[in-house]
């Protein structure tokens, strides 16, 4: 017996139907650095303001950096696979995540290939403290394309020459962008529910990756606005329609210094086949 993926089993077995064995899944988790949520910057938002929107634009933007952050002093190779950037030039900023020694600092290896290689976390470490990376691992592709989230770091690789680096603010760090949505299907609009959903929006082309646990949910008052929060914001719903346009203004935003965590989740299933031979 050997335990192989499903999707590759389901080709494999189309033959031996009669062996099928009840599949088993893995799961496994892992919890991002720490994130700090910045409020909008000066300008961004005006409170008490009456906004006309439907529900595929946010309601609010927050920048999100990790807690540390540190720029490469020099240009620095990295082991990188095939059709990846070989090298960080002088320069690269790099966000810090969590590890078993301590922290790490990572950015990203860019792919120049067009088919199936993407991009890739390098990420650095600097075990006795001195200033300079003496390691450096190879830590996969962004979790769901999300550019800090690393779910796992990868073998420690001695670098050649020790790499010196420079914390830096983390504002002047990398970042990626939290959205709040003030979501209705048309069953909701029926129903008079309305709910807040927070995520990562990596790029316009991933679109928006919602987070369990950061949400809420109202009902509709049909003699005044709706008032709900979430995250530190306070938003008002005026009113909204089944296509999805809300009426809304926001009250307050959230305040400098709120930190999060996000726990990310990967199930493998496999199937056990018999193998003739």
């Amino acid at each position: 017996m050997k335990s192989i993926n499903r999707i590759i089993a389901a080709v494999i077995a189309s033959g031996c139907s009669a062996l099928a064995v009840q599949a088993t899944a893995q799961t496994r988790t892992q919890d991002t650095a720490p994130l700090i949520i910045h409020p909008p910057a000066a300008g961004e938002v005006t409170i008490g303001e009456e906004v006309s929107s439907v529900m595929t634009n946010p309601v609010l933007r927050l920048r999100t950096t990790t807690m540390r952050a540190a720029k490469l002093d020099m240009d620095t190779d990295t082991p990188s696979g095939f059709a990846l950037a070989k090298m960080l030039p002088a320069g690269t900023k790099m966000f810090g995540i969590h590890t078993t020694s301590g922290w790490a600092y990572c950015a990203v290896a860019e792919s120049s290939a067009r088919w199936w290689t993407t991009d890739q976390f390098v990420c650095f470490e600097d075990a006795d403290k001195d200033g300079r990376f003496e390691s450096v691992m190879r830590s996969g592709a962004p979790f769901m394309r999300v550019p800090l989230f690393v779910f796992e770091t990868g073998n420690r690789i001695a670098l050649a020459t020790p790499a010196p680096y420079t914390p830096i603010d983390v504002n002047d760090g990398p970042s990626m962008d939290m959205t709040i949505y003030a979501f209705q299907t048309k069953r909701d609009y029926r129903d008079g529910n309305i709910y807040l959903r927070a995520g990562f929006r990596p790029d316009e082309a991933v679109g928006h990756i919602p987070i369990r646990g950061l949400a809420a949910r109202a009902r509709l008052t049909p003699d005044g606005p709706t008032r709900m929060n979430l995250m530190g914001l306070e938003i008002e719903i005026l009113s909204t329609d089944e296509n999805g346009n809300i009426r809304y203004r926001i009250l307050k935003t959230p305040e400098e210094g709120m930190i999060y965590r996000a726990t990310m989740s990967v199930s493998t299933t496999y199937t056990p086949i018999l193998i003739p031979g």
